[in-house]
């Protein structure tokens, strides 16, 4: 809960204002299906490999498993090894952020992504 209040904090104060935040991966997985299904899609996610009910292996099968275009997923994790990268990466995770966040890796990302959008 602290990581993902600090995490809004530092993208609010960046410019970023319309986020939503979950705090299982079986709640993100909802709000993604709700939202692509309204054709409202979320544009960036911001991904916790580690997460209760769900984690977030969970919700990137679900998102390539509906062949969702959108959201872009970056994974955010304390400890990101080898194998976790290469697994990301097998199933289409480009970018990844470690924890402790750090405010200009945060805005290069974010800005970098936001820029592959168009």
């Amino acid at each position: 809960m602290y990581n993902s209040s600090l995490l809004v904090t530092m993208l609010e104060s960046m410019g970023y204002w319309d986020i939503t935040t979950s705090f299982n991966g079986q709640d993100a997985i909802t709000k993604l299906t709700h939202a692509h299904d309204i054709g409202n899609n979320f544009e960036i996610l911001l991904l916790d490999l580690r997460m209760p009910e769900k984690d977030g292996y969970d919700v990137i099968e679900e998102h390539r498993k509906q062949g969702w275009k959108l959201p872009k997923i970056i994974v955010v994790t304390a400890s990101i090894m080898d194998q976790d990268r290469e697994k990301c990466k097998s199933v289409g995770v480009e970018y990844f952020l470690n924890k402790p966040i750090e405010m200009s890796q945060l805005s290069d990302t974010m800005l970098y992504v936001s820029a592959m959008l168009g």
